[in-house]
């Protein structure tokens, strides 16, 4: 008798933005549907913060406005490194917008960072 259960190893998962990609020894962060490697939005000065450049985080439907730091919420997180990047409007604008997380999800995210 076959088995009617679907093997979810021949089950592929879609990539979402955000995830980081090991592809060999190189890291890659997908954005907008993009494998972008990390390797060329990482910074040249180290680890010294610039706490002088910020964003504007639009999150939720009613597009709550959140004012951050950008260097403090890029070195916790790989999806603001890719958003942050000048290949990007928003990191040309300086504002990233996250319509599916909800204000009080993304303030707890804060105190962690």
């Amino acid at each position: 008798m076959a088995s009617s259960s679907q093997n979810s190893s021949s089950v592929s998962k879609r990539p979402r933005d955000g995830e980081v990609q090991k592809q060999g020894e190189a890291k890659r962060v997908r954005y907008l549907g993009e494998a972008i490697p990390l390797r060329d939005l990482s910074k040249a000065d180290g680890n010294r913060t610039n706490y002088s450049e910020t964003i504007t985080v639009l999150v939720g439907e009613t597009e709550e406005s959140a004012v951050v730091h950008k260097d403090v919420i890029c070195r916790k997180s790989d999806f603001f490194v890719a958003a942050c990047s000048r290949r990007w409007a928003e990191g040309r604008e300086k504002t990233v917008r996250l319509p599916l997380v909800t204000p009080e999800v993304f303030n707890q995210y804060l105190d962690r960072v």
